[in-house]
């Protein structure tokens, strides 16, 4: 059984850095294809969700969620999300991608500091996944909280100021670091 998940593991990673690879060549394409679904009522509601999603509430939300259900994994939670923030910001100030609403002049619908590979609010959004799903055996609880994630890395391209690949390195990073703090030896530390 565990040679079965850890192979299942390697083909999804496989995968997703196959598609993240992918992406890099079709980025500008898609972000021109997804800015054009723009509409006065997504505008509204990507930036309410901009304001109310940001990386502070979906980390509180995923720790309130967890600490309800599996005290054991709260410290692997936010020393991962903590990681991942780090990562993120580190490759931020290296990479130094410029936002695809700057690069590409793009009307914006929100304005965003700092670069845009990778995305933090990817990175945050998807480090709660693995714990959410350690914590909830409730398949419904799991897909809607999962949805959600994917929304939010979503709206991030939707509002210009991440491109495909960006989004993609941020989910990447956050649900590669806490999947492997979670499965890690180096959880029976913080028992």
């Amino acid at each position: 059984m565990v040679k079965r998940q850890k192979r299942s593991m390697l083909v999804y990673y496989g995968a997703a850095v196959l598609i993240f690879l992918l992406s890099v060549f079709f980025d500008k394409q898609l972000i021109l294809f997804v800015t054009q679904l723009r509409t006065l009522i997504l505008d509204n509601v990507f930036t309410w969700g901009e304001w109310i999603f940001t990386k502070t509430l979906i980390f509180a939300v995923a720790l309130a969620i967890i600490v309800v259900k599996n005290r054991k994994i709260v410290i692997p939670f936010v020393l991962s999300s903590f990681l991942s923030l780090v990562v993120v910001y580190v490759l931020k100030l290296v990479i130094g991608r410029v936002r695809p609403y700057l690069a590409l002049n793009l009307p914006h619908v929100v304005q965003a500091t700092n670069h845009s590979f990778p995305s933090g609010h990817a990175a945050i959004a998807f480090a709660t996944v693995p714990f959410v799903f350690a914590a909830y055996r409730n398949a419904m609880v799991r897909w809607v909280w999962l949805a959600l994630m994917v929304v939010i890395a979503f709206s991030r391209m939707y509002l210009g100021v991440h491109y495909l690949s960006d989004v993609l390195a941020g989910a990447l990073i956050g649900f590669g670091m806490s999947y492997g703090l979670l499965k890690a030896p180096v959880k029976k530390i913080f028992k």
